[in-house]
Formats: structure tokens, sequence, C-alpha cells
């Protein structure tokens, strides 16, 4: 998506998060749907868009033909405002220790007070929990990305609801 010398002057955000994450160079698709990335200036300017349609999620696509495998961990979550991880990060460090890359996705709910007094919450959560992999020893390149409430799992406003939607998703790459 981009070169290294341009990602030091630009980054790649994902307008559609519940399809494709954006994060460093790279776009991963995760969903069938219509994938929509942006590629912005340090101002914030958008530089160029880019589109496009996800019909399958498939084992025999380009990236497996590379050899490279996708693991999705299971969900590390947090409570209300806060960037505290709730559980145990080791199990997830020591298989984070195997990937080459790994990605690191922070969300939040869809409650005002995260979202409007702290609009960075999802990539506080995002950054714990890629320094406690740090701290763990995990080697593995680790990129942090922030897709704040843009991809909830439930639209429902009951706490329980919510509580289901702050969490980190962690992508491992090998």
């Amino acid at each position: 998506m981009l070169s290294s010398s341009d990602a030091k002057r630009q980054s790649v955000v994902s307008v559609t998060p519940g399809v494709c994450v954006a994060g460093g160079l790279y776009v991963v698709t995760v969903d069938i749907g219509s994938c929509v990335v942006q590629v912005k200036w340090a101002s914030g300017a958008v530089a160029r868009t880019w589109k496009t349609s996800v019909r399958t999620v498939s084992m025999a696509s380009r990236v497996y033909e590379l050899g490279i495998g996708v693991e999705v961990l299971d969900p590390i979550f947090f409570r209300h405002m806060s960037s505290v991880p709730m559980g145990y990060i080791t199990p997830l460090a020591t298989a984070a220790k195997s990937a080459k890359n790994v990605f690191v996705v922070g969300h939040s709910s869809l409650f005002a007070s995260e979202v409007l007094s702290k609009p960075n919450i999802a990539l506080r959560r995002a950054t714990a929990v890629k320094q406690a992999f740090v701290a763990k020893r995990v080697r593995s390149v680790i990129v942090a990305i922030n897709v704040g409430y843009g991809s909830p799992v439930s639209f429902e406003i009951a706490e329980s609801a919510q509580a289901a939607n702050r969490r980190v998703t962690v992508y491992l790459f090998s």
C-alpha cells in the first residue's frame, strides 16, 4: 500500500475496519464486504482513497500462496474508560512470539463518554497490549491500530453489550 519512504510522511487509515484493517504499510482484509482505505498526509489531508470489494476470504488467496498464515486470537477486554487489559496477556504473547508480524487492533464502546472524552482510548488499549507483548519478549514487528467505535460487536446500549465492544483483537501473520 505504501513504500517505506512514503510511510514516513503518510499513514494508511481504514474507513471500513469491519472489513479491512490498515496499519503501518499494510492493509489486511478480515471479512467480506466493501473495503475503503485512505492514505493521509501528516496534516490529516487525504492524499488518495483506495476501494475494493472483498468477496471471499479463502485459504487459496494470494497471501496464503505466498506461505503467509493469518491467525486471529481471542479478544482482550477492557473496563469502561480503561486501557488496562482484563485477563491474562501471557498466553497471547506466547502465541505472538511465533509470528513475523502482529497487528494489535483497539476498539472502543459506543458510549459517548468514551467516544467524546477519550477519543484515543482504543489506540491506548492497542498500545497497552503492544507494550505488554514487548515486555513478554515478543520480537515480532508489532503494529498498534486504532479503529475506535468503527467496528462494534454490538449496537445495544446495555453495559453488558457495550463491554464486548471494548476490546483489542490480535492478528498474527507468519
